[in-house]
């Protein structure tokens, strides 16, 4: 189920970012430093601001990239972190067979860092009423503007 719900957002982000053009992007969301456009690999701690707030993600980018390429965004948990799903944290990382995946399917993987929500654990604006400490931040636009940037 996990999987499959990581897939699905994956698509949905590839469909944004076809849609979007990455001036529009910039002008409404934020401004984006220049992206690591040589490296290959996990290239970590790039960043765009939002609203005056620098928010960073990290990039896969499989050695085999040539041109454009299908773009999958992987969301940690509640209480995790971009380094959790790439085993960084030395944590069980379910999500690294997707560093894999990229490089058998030439993809590029998109791994954003969540915002501190008031419970003080790391997570995602995700606007259920139900979960009190859930950050505030504006993780659409974040998410928006990094895709561009990768774009």
């Amino acid at each position: 189920m996990r999987f499959s719900l990581a897939a699905l957002i994956g698509l949905l982000a590839l469909a944004a970012c076809s849609i979007r053009s990455s001036s529009e992007t910039e002008q409404s969301q934020g401004e984006a430093a220049e992206p690591a456009a040589t490296a290959t690999g996990l290239v970590t701690d790039q960043s765009v601001s939002i609203n005056g707030v620098e928010r960073v993600y990290d990039l896969y980018l499989p050695e085999n990239l040539q041109g454009a390429a299908p773009l999958v965004v992987l969301l940690h948990g509640n209480r995790g972190s971009r380094d959790d799903l790439t085993g960084r944290s030395r944590t069980t990382a379910p999500f690294e067979r997707w560093l894999r995946i990229a490089d058998d399917d030439g993809l590029i993987l998109l791994i954003p860092q969540g915002a501190e929500g008031t419970d003080g654990n790391t997570g995602w604006n995700d606007c259920r009423t139900d979960a009190a400490g859930n950050s505030l931040a504006d993780d659409v636009g974040f998410i928006t503007a990094a895709m561009d940037h990768v774009a």
